[in-house]
């Protein structure tokens, strides 16, 4: 996970992580928000397991553990606190 953070940091991937002006609602925002960052977590845990040796079986099994513990772990708690704006309810997340 620190290694999906400090990537999650790099200019170019924040941009491919935020959520476009075009995903509306807030579950919409949560949802789009939520895949870019497993997608993220997924990619790079696949990529150090590979590194060390693990097989296919091993990545897959970690990337599903991995959507569990995120499916248990509800939102982030800025997600809780709505803000509106002028275009609407909109969270701090975004």
């Amino acid at each position: 996970m620190d290694l999906a953070r400090a990537l999650a940091r790099e200019p170019e991937i924040r941009e491919l992580l935020a959520v476009g002006a075009e995903v509306v609602g807030e579950e919409a925002i949560i949802a789009q928000h939520g895949w870019a960052h497993l997608a993220l977590v997924v990619v790079t845990t696949g990529a150090v397991l590979r590194e060390v040796g693990a097989d296919l079986i091993a990545v897959v099994a970690t990337a599903l553990g991995t959507a569990a513990l995120l499916r248990d772990a509800g939102a982030p708690p800025c997600y809780a606190a709505p803000r509106s704006t002028s275009a609407g309810p909109t969270t701090s997340c975004r």
